[in-house]
């Protein structure tokens, strides 16, 4: 009895299975590309949003090393949640909850962006790892400034919270620093921070 023989192929040939599986390996590995309206920041907050593990602390470093005017905010709106993300855009966006929905701002504050429902903002993720991350990184913000006294006005504003910053981080810094006043003004919080700690 004669069978016809059937000449099956594959749907896609194995070579472009290959290539296909390439371009979707290459394409998870490649960051959305975040909005923050203004260029320096937009490489960093990409960073921080779409990375992973130490990528999204080196983000917030490089944040605080651009040692902008608003730094401080930047960061502390990271971490109160302050600062989120508009989904539909891709852009960071400051923004203040109004029942259903929220107001927003651009990031540096300029510009008033309208309102959008709540499901379309998402708060920047900070894990509670982070979140200590990023308290220790705020309060170091001036201490390696190359101003004398900008790295005094840091060590006075952080004698009322000493234990902000990390021990390991104020011994560096103590380890560094060549002006007296600064250096006096360190050993005093030092000091300030371990009597913190003493205290039941």
């Amino acid at each position: 009895m004669y069978l016809p023989t059937c000449n099956l192929r594959p749907a896609f040939p194995a070579t472009a299975l290959l290539v296909l599986l390439s371009v979707l390996l290459c394409s998870a590995n490649v960051m959305a590309q975040v909005s923050t309206g203004i260029a320096e920041l937009d490489a960093p907050f990409t960073q921080f949003i779409e990375g992973r593990g130490s990528a999204r602390t080196e983000a917030l470093d490089t944040i605080a090393a651009l040692e902008r005017d608003d730094t401080r905010e930047l960061l502390t709106g990271i971490l109160s949640g302050d600062l989120m993300l508009h989904k539909p855009t891709g852009t960071v966006v400051r923004a203040t909850r109004q029942g259903r929905e929220y107001l927003m701002q651009s990031l540096d504050g300029s510009e008033e962006l309208g309102s959008d429902s709540t499901r379309k903002l998402a708060r920047l993720k900070v894990t509670n790892k982070m979140r200590s991350y990023l308290r220790n990184l705020i309060a170091g913000l001036g201490l390696r400034s190359a101003n004398p006294q900008h790295r005094l006005a840091a060590i006075n504003a952080l004698m009322d919270t000493p234990d902000q910053l990390a021990d390991e981080t104020l011994v560096e810094l103590l380890g560094s620093e060549t002006v007296p006043a600064v250096r006096k003004a360190l050993s005093a919080l030092q000091a300030r921070k371990q009597a913190v700690s003493d205290q039941p």
